[in-house]
């Protein structure tokens, strides 16, 4: 297909998806943010999508286009969550049975979500890999329609309704950030982007653990890599879709990696300063800027994609936690004293005078490590920040306590 042909059909998906999608908002990044980064940074918002990511635009936009007769027996996917959410819930908004296998490390907010949209789920294996094996032997043996999760021109185009709706939100975008994982997303929006303005500029961002795509781009070539643990499981295939990749080598300007850690802290940055909660890759495009991997971002209007926001509670609780650690808004020390009453209450109110708030005060006479007729008392408390946090422990220091931090 042509370039123009590529932009005809997802100017021709637009119309189709709109039936269930919503054309998101872009809105200017935090102030805390901009300073990092220059002023005109934007999120496109796909958080906010129906089924919470940009996955409906393109299952929709697929199971539009198939026969009904064919349809009606059933169509199957396999994903760790967002395209099973929108295949589920495109397939149910057609009234077609939906076959969901996801692998049993899928976060459970995603497990569920996929369910309650109506389709049956089966949980398989560790990996997205073993999901969609197990998922191509149930369509063969079942002669059913399999959706491909982004190596399909139908799911492209969907896709690439969002590179519409970002130039045509924002006409002078010099930019635009994707979090990548088999290329469905970049590649519909490099589409329709630089078929409106061929000057803009597409960069591509990847998680370390699962780097195939950004491998394959700089190689030039298909490249296959094993996929390691990474909060941002919705990115991490290994490898990317031949569709996919060809238009990445030809449309696509630079691909980054970012680390989880860099993902953390985008997630937590999000969260507190935009109050806008993504998952891990939903996050990468916000962690490509803030881990300052984006090559001369500053004064560009760029856009950066919020590609989905189904983030399983647990990891975010764990995000948050870490997140105040690391900025010293969260002290967790230990601190022998001998073992007589009055002991913890004079503890307890010497750390309260520095203006600190006590959550948990554990106490623990069992330690193998400690003295005989010692007890050691565990506190957790919140800080204002990292130099606070040093003032608690050198306050204890100067009234005679050992305090050890823990974290």
């Amino acid at each position: 297909m042509s370039k123009e042909d590529h932009l005809e059909a997802i100017r021709a998906a637009r119309d189709r998806v709109y039936v269930v999608a919503k054309h998101t908002a872009q809105q200017k990044a935090d102030t805390a943010l901009l300073r990092l980064t220059g002023p005109h940074v934007y999120f496109k918002q796909e958080i906010f999508q129906r089924t919470g990511s940009f996955k409906i635009r393109g299952a929709y936009n697929k199971l539009s286009r198939l026969d009904p007769l064919v349809a009606k027996r059933g169509v199957v996917a396999a994903s760790a969550g967002n395209h099973a959410q929108g295949v589920a819930y495109a397939a149910r908004a057609l009234e077609y049975p939906s076959y969901i296998f996801m692998p049993e490390t899928t976060p459970l907010a995603k497990v569920e979500a996929t369910r309650d949209y109506g389709a049956e789920v089966i949980l398989h294996g560790n990996t997205l890999e073993s999901a969609l094996e197990k998922a191509r032997e149930f369509q063969e043996k079942n002669q059913l329609t399999y959706i491909h999760g982004y190596d399909d021109w139908d799911i492209i185009h969907g896709a690439g309704t969002i590179g519409l709706e970002i130039v045509e939100d924002l006409p002078d975008v010099e930019m635009i950030i994707c979090p990548t994982g088999g290329g469905g997303l970049i590649s519909g929006v490099a589409l329709a982007a630089k078929a409106v303005k061929p000057s803009i500029r597409i960069l591509g961002v990847q998680a370390e653990a699962a780097p195939a795509a950004v491998e394959s781009f700089k190689a030039r070539r298909m490249v296959e890599k094993n996929v390691g643990p990474t909060i941002a499981e919705g990115i991490a295939v290994k490898m990317p879709g031949k569709l996919n990749l060809a238009v990445l080598l030809q449309m696509v300007d630079d691909m980054v990696l970012v680390s989880d850690h860099d993902i953390a802290d985008a997630i937590l940055h999000l969260l507190e300063r935009s109050k806008l909660v993504c998952e891990g890759a939903g996050a990468a495009s916000v962690a490509a800027l803030l881990a300052s991997k984006v090559p001369a971002a500053a004064n560009k209007n760029i856009v950066a994609v919020l590609s989905g926001g189904n983030i399983d509670m647990h990891t975010l609780s764990t995000i948050i936690t870490r997140g105040q650690v690391k900025s010293g808004r969260f002290l967790q020390f230990s601190v022998n004293v001998v073992d007589a009453p009055g002991n913890l209450k004079r503890l307890v109110d010497e750390v309260s005078t520095t203006k600190a708030n006590i959550i948990e005060v554990f106490h623990n006479r069992t330690a193998p490590d400690l003295p005989l007729g010692y007890v050691k008392i565990d506190i957790i408390a919140e800080t204002r920040n990292r130099k606070h946090a040093q003032n608690i422990l050198e306050d204890l220091r100067n009234l005679g306590y050992t305090p050890k931090a823990i974290m």
